[in-house]
């Protein structure tokens, strides 16, 4: 069933969810006609994903219901806010962060970021193994070995860098925590969390070629950062 169409403006909650669509063809809009199987026409119709957008199908007396539209908007906010509220620690859920960081539910932001701090441990022990092998392999070879010897020089290098992305990575965990204090400016923690993430891709780009070529089994890291047992992820 379509949302409420009656409710006045004066019932409009402003808080970090609220969103305002920008006419009947936002594309926000039409998804959630589409996915509600509702439309903002006077006289009903459809809104049918295309592939490249959205087409909207009603007869040719139909007109735009700004009621209707204002009302689905809301409803869409509130489906929002009931998502965050549902998923606001690590062991609330099960999925990651999505394309937006900022969108992402608290669950899903602590459950990725301790993937990463999992990551980040593994690939250091990984790293510093192949350090003490490398060094090893110089250190008893009859000639210099350049390759090699770049490899450790990268691999050192890395190591510096994993341990700068696990500090980030405590700093992301801090202001994630932050949400659940009294008074937590929204707007203020999300624009600190964005530029720790840009810190941390800036980082991401330093590492070596050859830690680009490290094959480190994942699985068991995401089974534990999404909750899963091994039933759970087959499922998946």
């Amino acid at each position: 069933m379509p949302p409420d169409s009656h409710s006045s403006p004066d019932d409009e909650v402003e808080d970090r969810f609220t969103t305002y669509w920008g006419g009947e063809f936002d594309q926000d809009a039409l998804a959630y006609a589409a996915r509600m199987g509702i439309s903002y026409q006077s006289h009903g119709g459809l809104v049918i994903p295309t592939g490249i957008g959205y087409a909207v199908v009603s007869d040719l007396e139909s007109s735009f219901d700004w009621r209707a539209f204002r009302a689905a908007n809301r409803a869409s906010d509130d489906e929002e806010r009931a998502r965050h509220a549902a998923d606001p620690n690590g062991d609330t859920g099960h999925s990651l962060v999505g394309p937006i960081w900022a969108n992402s539910t608290r669950g899903e932001k602590m459950r990725t970021n301790h993937l990463h701090i999992l990551k980040y441990q593994k690939q250091l022990e990984e790293v510093e193994k192949r350090i003490k092998v490398l060094k090893n392999e110089l250190a008893t070879a009859v000639d210099e070995d350049g390759e090699k010897r770049k490899e450790l020089e990268g691999f050192e290098s890395d190591v510096g860098l994993l341990e700068e992305m696990l500090k980030l990575t405590q700093d992301l965990e801090d202001l994630v925590y932050d949400e659940t204090k009294d008074g937590w400016d929204w707007a203020e923690g999300l624009a600190k969390q964005k530029a720790v993430r840009e810190e941390q891709n800036d980082v991401y780009q330093r590492f070596s070629k050859q830690f680009e070529d490290l094959d480190l089994d994942e699985e068991p890291l995401l089974r534990e950062a999404m909750n899963l047992d091994w039933e759970d992820w087959e499922d998946e």
